[in-house]
């Protein structure tokens, strides 16, 4: 009896620890995910000698993240925008965007484009939009800016990632 007890208060002591954990994991899951995105799409539009564009989702599973543009938290799309509308579906020209990966919401985590838009260009040469650019991941839940994760972007479109809210 006394066993059980004193398990009892060693896990009740452990809960808050363990779940700033699997926010912490599901941060890193939701930035690894995107950084994986954003190297696919610059190897694509390599290989292809094209532009490949990446565009956030707007709605997802009853969520709606179309307030703001940089809102990305509805997962995100990489597609090759061959009507040049920016949006990866049908088009109405002859053929219809190529769908390359389509990427579903973070669970449990925010993701921000800090230029306030819904589309990211990757030009044929791998540079992102010819600008540096950068994404914010943050925990959904939690107002720890200890698990924030940047995502980096750089003009000739190194892409790394840094703890912390800032590319600095």
């Amino acid at each position: 009896m006394c066993t059980i007890a004193l398990l009892t208060i060693v896990a009740t002591l452990a809960a808050p620890n363990f779940s700033s954990l699997i926010q912490k994991l599901r941060v890193h899951q939701a930035a690894m995910e995107l950084k994986g995105s954003l190297q696919v799409a610059r190897s694509e539009a390599v290989r292809r000698g094209d532009n490949i564009k990446l565009r956030k989702k707007d709605v997802t599973d009853g969520r709606s993240c179309n307030a703001s543009p940089s809102d990305w938290s509805c997962g995100w799309d990489v597609f090759i925008d061959l009507d040049n509308n920016g949006i990866p579906r049908a088009s109405t020209s002859t053929e219809d965007d190529e769908l390359i990966q389509s990427f579903p919401a973070p669970p449990d985590a925010s993701v921000r484009f800090t230029t306030n838009s819904a589309t990211l260009t990757v030009n044929r040469w791998g540079a992102i939009n010819g600008i540096g650019a950068s994404f914010a991941v943050t925990p959904r839940a939690s107002s720890d800016s200890g698990l924030d994760t940047m995502i980096c972007i750089s003009s000739g479109g190194r892409v790394r990632s840094t703890p912390g809210n800032s590319c600095a």
